[in-house]
């Protein structure tokens, strides 16, 4: 799964919008991860 896709579907989620996720690998579900709590909002530090 590229970057764009992981961002796509963080985005999709944060809007709210039902979204299906589909099943990832460690280090896609780590980025997935970071970019829904980037989109959200969250401090990261």
């Amino acid at each position: 799964m590229s970057t764009h896709q992981i961002v796509q579907l963080a985005d999709s989620l944060v809007k709210g919008w039902e979204t299906r996720i589909p099943a990832m690998k460690g280090g896609e579900w780590e980025q997935f991860r970071w970019w829904l709590n980037y989109l959200q909002g969250y401090a990261m530090f």
